[in-house]
């Protein structure tokens, strides 16, 4: 599987993922914030992004490795860079930026694909509402497959794939128990918080103690503590 069909696969499978207990209360901002955030000021369709190419090991692709939840942000960084293309070039893999109401950088999805005219771009978005819905297009409650006109679209922005590290990565929902890959036999997670969304790197960062518990690095910049079980 290329780079980009690794990215298509990973957020068709995010469809349908909701708030749940108040506003912008979700997954994705749980791991970017590294604590639950509720409230106007955590709109998430740039966390979305940032979110998906992390726990793919592609997140120096975003942003070089930092973090934003700006769409203006990711798009004058991207910009600089060379990676805004023609709206008439865009294809699947690529984040495109909205403007709605007038708004520039009012929303960012993940393109998926277009019609065969080229004027509907399909699109997977968090933060949005539902396909054919009246509800917010840029402060939803959910990550839905949508179609957008060309004419809604304010930039594209290629991320370049092709020079992607791609890194293996756990990720870790609702488990205690986590089966290691290359020497480690097992690991038995021992700080993985309910529902958090934990990503963890197959590589070890640094020894705990000298008595088999080992930190693992997360996606979110923090230490899972974990077991060394050979």
């Amino acid at each position: 599987m290329n780079t980009i069909a690794k990215v298509l696969n990973f957020i068709r499978g995010e469809i349908g993922t909701v708030e749940k207990g108040g506003a912008n209360n979700v997954i994705y901002n749980r791991v970017y914030y590294g604590k639950t955030v509720i409230g106007s000021a955590y709109a998430w369709c740039c966390v979305f992004v940032w979110y998906v190419m992390n726990v793919l090991g592609m997140g120096k692709l975003f942003y070089d490795g930092r973090k934003t939840a700006s769409c203006g942000t990711l798009w004058k960084w991207a910009k600089g860079k060379g990676q805004v293309i023609p709206v008439s070039e865009a294809q699947a893999g690529d984040w495109v930026e909205f403007t709605f109401n007038g708004v520039k950088h009012a929303h960012i999805g993940i393109c998926v694909g277009k019609d065969k005219t080229g004027t509907t771009l399909y699109m997977v978005e968090g933060n949005t509402s539902r396909l054919n819905s009246i509800g917010s297009q840029t402060n939803g409650d959910g990550v839905y497959f949508k179609k957008r006109p060309i004419s809604q679209v304010f930039c594209v922005i290629r991320p370049k794939y092709d020079s992607a590290p791609i890194r293996q990565v756990h990720t870790i929902r609702e488990i205690t128990v986590w089966s290691c890959p290359a020497k480690l036999d097992a690991c038995r997670v021992k700080v993985i918080p309910k529902d958090y969304g934990v990503q963890v790197y197959d590589e070890l960062i640094e020894s705990f103690s000298g008595e088999g518990d080992y930190f693992f690095r997360t996606i979110k910049g923090a230490y899972v503590l974990a077991k060394y079980c050979v």
